[in-house]
């Protein structure tokens, strides 16, 4: 798991790309609340959603900046 926490990750993103959190949240299909949790901490993005985030972000945003799942290399040990 990143050292950065995944809501600070999601918004370092959004501005560095310039985006509001209505604009964001357009771009990844879900409600400006909806981001705006997700940056709050307050809320995880659904499998789907995760998707479309990491998509979006090109990468930067995964799947383990949310949900704590284990490397490969965790698993071989």
């Amino acid at each position: 798991m990143s050292n950065v926490p995944a809501r600070d990750k999601l918004r370092q993103w959004r501005i560095s790309g310039g985006l509001t959190q209505a604009r964001a949240a357009t771009r990844a299909q879900v409600a400006r609340r909806t981001w705006h949790l997700w940056e709050q901490g307050a809320a995880i993005p659904t499998p789907d959603a995760m998707r479309r985030l990491y998509l979006l972000t090109q990468g930067i945003v995964t799947p383990n900046d949310f949900y704590n799942l284990p490397t490969l290399l965790e698993q071989a040990a």
